[in-house]
C-alpha cells in the first residue's frame, strides 16, 4: 500500500513537474513577446511625451500669434486714422488753394480794369493838353503796377506753399495707404 501510494505520489510528481516543464517553456516564449510590449509602451510613452510638448508649444505660438494679431490690427487701425485725417487735411488744403487761386485771378482782374483805367485816364490827359496831372497819373499808374506785381508774387508765393504744403499731405496719404 505504501508502494501504491509512493507510485502515485511519483505520479503525480512527474504530472507537475510535466506541466512545470510545460509552463516553464511557456514562459520563455512569453518573454520575448513581454519584452517587445515593454518597449512598444515606452516608445508609446516617449511619443507621447513629444507629442505633449508640440501640443504646449502650439497653444503657446498660436497665443503669441494671436497678441500679434491684435497688434496688428490696433496699428492699422492708427493708421486708418492717420489716413483719415491726412484725407481731411488734404481736403482742407485743395479748399484753401481753391480759395486762393480764386482771390488771385479776382484781384489780376480788378488791377487789370484799374491800370486799363488809369492808361485811359492818362491818355486822355495826353490828348487834353495837361501833361503835369498825366505825369503823376503815369506815376501813380505805374506804382500801382508795381505793387500789383509785388502782390502777385506775395500771392504766389502763398499759393506755392500752399501747393507744397497739399504735396506733402499727399505724399503722406501714400505712404499712409
Amino acid at each position: 500500500e505504501l508502494d501504491a501510494e509512493l507510485s502515485k505520489m511519483q505520479e503525480k510528481l512527474s504530472e507537475s513537474s510535466l506541466a512545470n516543464a510545460a509552463l516553464s517553456s511557456q514562459l520563455e516564449n512569453i518573454a520575448p513577446q513581454l519584452q517587445s510590449l515593454e518597449k512598444a509602451l515606452e516608445d508609446i510613452k516617449t511619443k507621447y511625451d513629444e507629442e505633449a510638448k508640440l501640443r504646449r508649444e502650439a497653444e503657446m505660438a498660436h497665443e503669441d500669434a494671436e497678441a500679434r494679431f491684435r497688434e496688428a490690427q490696433g496699428t492699422l487701425q492708427n493708421l486708418k486714422d492717420d489716413c483719415d485725417a491726412a484725407h481731411e487735411e488734404l481736403a482742407f488744403k485743395e479748399e484753401e488753394l481753391e480759395e486762393a487761386r480764386l482771390e488771385l485771378e479776382v484781384e489780376k482782374e480788378r488791377s487789370r480794369v484799374d491800370i486799363d483805367s488809369l492808361k485811359a485816364d492818362i491818355s486822355k490827359k495826353k490828348f487834353t493838353g495837361d501833361s503835369a496831372p498825366a505825369l503823376q497819373e503815369e506815376d501813380a499808374a505805374a506804382k500801382a503796377l508795381e505793387d500789383e506785381e509785388k502782390e502777385e508774387v506775395v500771392d504766389a508765393d502763398y499759393v506755392m506753399r500752399l501747393e507744397d504744403e497739399l504735396e506733402i499731405v499727399t505724399e503722406q496719404l501714400i505712404e499712409t495707404e
